[in-house]
């Protein structure tokens, strides 16, 4: 690349370049509300951009001229999707541990970050488990969650992963039985 020349990275470029290794664009989180939710905010981000990514650049852009797109949902799914990819890097956990987003009952899973902090660039990523904030719960790697596209209020959940608070597993009994 010469000086003057650039090119230019949007959401769908750093998606192509980004997604083999990260993995966010089947990735689903829960989010912790009554009743629960599936929320996919990559979905198809390679492709082109996420709603909620549009919505921000308008706002950035001109917020007074584009205020309709300001909505509960776009703001819902921007946060899931910073969660989400926050879950995704090792370099957060300190953080996590500190906000108490990793529950460290699990005596496997305590052992698991210890070898990860211990081992470091050994391990490119955290070990399979699920980060939960407030609102949300994410997965680390691979989902935690098996739905259906059709039917986003359906889904099997994989009770055997690290981190799974008791509050979330109350959360999701209570979802089986609506």
């Amino acid at each position: 690349m010469t000086e003057g020349d650039s090119e230019r990275y949007n959401l769908k470029k750093y998606g192509e370049i980004h997604e083999p290794y990260l993995l966010l664009e089947k990735r689903a989180s829960l989010f912790l509300v009554s009743p629960l939710q599936l929320l996919q905010p990559y979905d198809s981000w390679t492709i082109g951009q996420p709603e909620w990514w549009a919505a921000y650049n308008s706002l950035k852009h001109d917020r007074l001229n584009n205020y309709e797109v300001a909505t509960y949902t776009n703001a819902v799914l921007a946060l899931a999707g910073l969660h989400q990819l926050i879950a995704c890097f090792k370099e957060f956990i300190g953080g996590f541990l500190r906000a108490g987003w990793i529950d460290t009952d699990s005596v496997e899973l305590v052992a698991d970050l210890g070898s990860v902090a211990h081992l470091g660039t050994l391990h490119p990523a955290p070990p399979s488990m699920v980060i939960e904030s407030e609102l949300f719960v994410s997965p680390t790697r691979e989902n935690f969650i098996g739905y259906s596209p059709n039917n986003p209020t359906s889904f099997e959940v994989d009770y055997d992963i690290s981190g799974l608070s008791h509050r979330v597993r109350d959360l999701l009994f209570a979802h089986d039985d609506w």
